[in-house]
């Protein structure tokens, strides 16, 4: 009788353990994002860079934009211009300014085909950082952090 209270007993914990390693899996799944096979996957960044161009490797030479900063008087002028060859079925959509919390400054749309230059303009006395982001039809979101002296 002892005998089978103690297996009994043992089954019960061993099941216990098992739901709870089980359940720790799956959380881990959901974390990680494990996929089926035990491959884990790194999420893609919501924006691509020359230092992260994630899936998009091929494409850094392209992609992220160039930027030239040009103060006059009153005007801080963030003339932008992208790399790529532009293309019928590869182009670029927009290109955005983005100030430090990522509110949209200004915004230039593409139409297929057009050349991806810009120049915005900010006051002189603007001294905390933008971002420069470009949207490929393509490749995605790229940025470009500029810095201001």
């Amino acid at each position: 009788m002892k005998k089978i209270i103690i297996y009994i007993t043992a089954i019960v914990l061993i099941e216990q353990g098992c739901s709870q390693r089980d359940s720790e899996l799956d959380k881990a799944k959901e974390v990680d994002n494990v996929q089926e096979g035990g491959i884990v996957k790194k999420p893609e960044p919501k924006f691509y860079s020359m230092s992260n161009p994630g899936k998009w490797e091929e494409q850094v030479l392209d992609h992220p934009p160039s930027y030239e900063v040009v103060t006059e008087k009153d005007i801080k002028k963030i003339k932008i211009k992208v790399p790529l060859k532009v293309e019928r079925s590869h182009y670029i959509e927009t290109i955005l300014l983005l100030d430090h919390n990522r509110k949209e400054l200004q915004k230039k749309i593409f139409k297929r085909g057009e050349k991806p230059e810009v120049e915005f303009e900010l006051p002189a006395d603007y001294r905390a950082f933008v971002y420069i982001v470009l949207k490929c039809n393509l490749h995605d979101m790229w940025q470009t952090k500029v810095l201001f002296d």
